[in-house]
């Protein structure tokens, strides 16, 4: 299935109307707008990218009936669990979102 997150998920075109009505907080509010300016540091940035690109693929999911959850989930929380080894500050150290 092919899903064009910006006109086919509910809430779009903007990623943080979809991201709120598939119920997912995003850690960085910088994630679900379009990139321009980009943080200083390649790790903060390379976070964001991280982080919107997660949030995309759970809306998709979630709109596909691929995926199911109770709640909202945190992508910062699920980032910090699952990539702490690959994002440096994903587990409070200095520079952590």
């Amino acid at each position: 299935m092919m899903i064009d997150s910006s006109a086919d998920l509910p809430g779009g075109p903007g990623l943080d109307s979809v991201r709120e009505r598939a119920r997912i907080r995003a850690g960085d509010r910088r994630a679900c707008h379009p990139p321009g300016r980009l943080p200083a540091g390649a790790a903060a940035a390379a976070r964001i990218a991280v982080e919107r690109a997660l949030i995309i693929a759970l809306a998709c999911a979630r709109h596909a009936g691929r995926c199911e959850w109770e709640g909202t989930l945190d992508t910062a929380s699920l980032i910090t669990a699952c990539a702490w080894d690959c994002l440096p500050g994903a587990k409070g150290e200095p520079g952590a979102a």
